[in-house]
């Protein structure tokens, strides 16, 4: 059986606790899928967050603005899912620990 992590990630906020918990536990995944959600709000610390995390199995997921009529999270969460093609997918949140 082959498990996908997907979590959704503000642009504006880092999870050092959380840097550290994927790092140790990507291993446990067949792909780590990132949702970043561009708040247009400071600090943007997308790149640092980027480069703080180095998994061989991580994939960002990028999108373009949200359609108004859709959230933020489901739309980002729906190309994860379109990628995804592991037998189960485990959405987490920053303070799982």
């Amino acid at each position: 059986m082959t498990i996908d992590l997907i979590v959704t990630w503000p642009s504006n906020a880092d999870y050092p606790l959380f840097r550290e918990w994927l790092k140790d536990n990507s291993f446990r995944f067949r792909m780590v899928y990132v949702i970043v959600h561009k708040t247009n709000t400071l600090p943007d610390l997308r790149s640092f967050v980027q480069e703080s995390i180095d998994i061989d199995n991580l994939a960002w997921v990028t999108y373009s603005d949200v359609p108004s009529d859709r959230d933020w999270r489901d739309y980002g969460i729906q190309f994860a899912l379109d990628d995804s093609t592991a037998d189960r997918v485990l959405f987490i949140e920053q303070d799982f620990f």
